[in-house]
């Protein structure tokens, strides 16, 4: 019966301040619909519980809709001019294309040009548990598997969907926000083979190097530096 109530609550507070434009800005409409149905407005009990929790929870999730995708987290768009020479080239944003153009960048006297087909991530790269609402979409360059007798056999025409991000980040910005380390072992059998440096005690310094770690359950680990850094980008 709460959770009932409360959706109750929600939806109203929802349809009250649905003129409201993202981010603060008000549509005409807001204060006009507010007088003419007298409901939901700044008449009501100012110490009511139910009015004050409504209106705490709208403030929070506004203010969280502004956070999430921030145009200035990302960087600005760039057009090169008319014969503009670089002294790299580095072709899709993605998980490695970023942080190579970053790395690269290090030395000031280069000129890097990073290119990205896909625009800046949405709100929803950001909610772990809507990732699926970014598979055929607009952020996701829409590949199908090519049809095998042994695979995709409950999909149509035995093709499964490929999500492939076409944005800034690539497919880790559509991938529910997971981030996933190779397995050691791999990189130890690379450098087994003859591919010097590319053992995981080497290549664990460059993970570190290029990571921000967030997580409070990690940070709350006595030895959590061995394996996490906390100035990368």
């Amino acid at each position: 019966m709460f959770c009932a109530s409360l959706a109750v609550l929600l939806l109203c507070c929802t349809i009250c301040y649905s003129a409201v434009d993202q981010c603060g800005e008000t549509h005409e409409t807001y204060s006009n619909w507010l007088h003419e149905e007298n409901t939901c407005s700044d008449s009501q009990d100012i110490g009511d519980f139910g009015s004050s929790l409504i209106k705490d929870i709208y403030t929070s999730v506004k203010k969280a809709e502004c956070d999430l995708a921030n145009p200035s987290d990302y960087p600005p768009h760039y057009s090169p001019r008319e014969g503009e020479e670089f002294d790299f080239i580095i072709v899709g944003s993605g998980s490695a294309g970023a942080v190579i153009a970053n790395r690269l960048s290090e030395l000031s006297e280069w000129n890097i040009l990073l290119l990205e087909a896909g625009g800046n991530p949405t709100k929803t790269t950001e909610i772990p548990g809507v990732y699926m609402a970014l598979s055929k979409s607009e952020l996701d360059w829409q590949y199908q598997t090519d049809q095998y007798e042994d695979n995709c056999l409950g999909m149509i025409n035995n093709s499964c969907n490929m999500p492939r991000g076409k944005v800034l980040g690539g497919t880790s910005a559509i991938n529910a926000n997971i981030y996933v380390r190779g397995n050691w072992r791999d990189f130890d059998s690379w450098a087994a083979v003859g591919n010097e440096g590319w053992d995981y005690e080497n290549v664990l310094k460059y993970f570190k190097k290029s990571e921000n770690i967030k997580a409070k359950e990690v940070l709350k680990t006595s030895n959590y530096q061995n394996y996490h850094g906390e100035n990368g980008f």
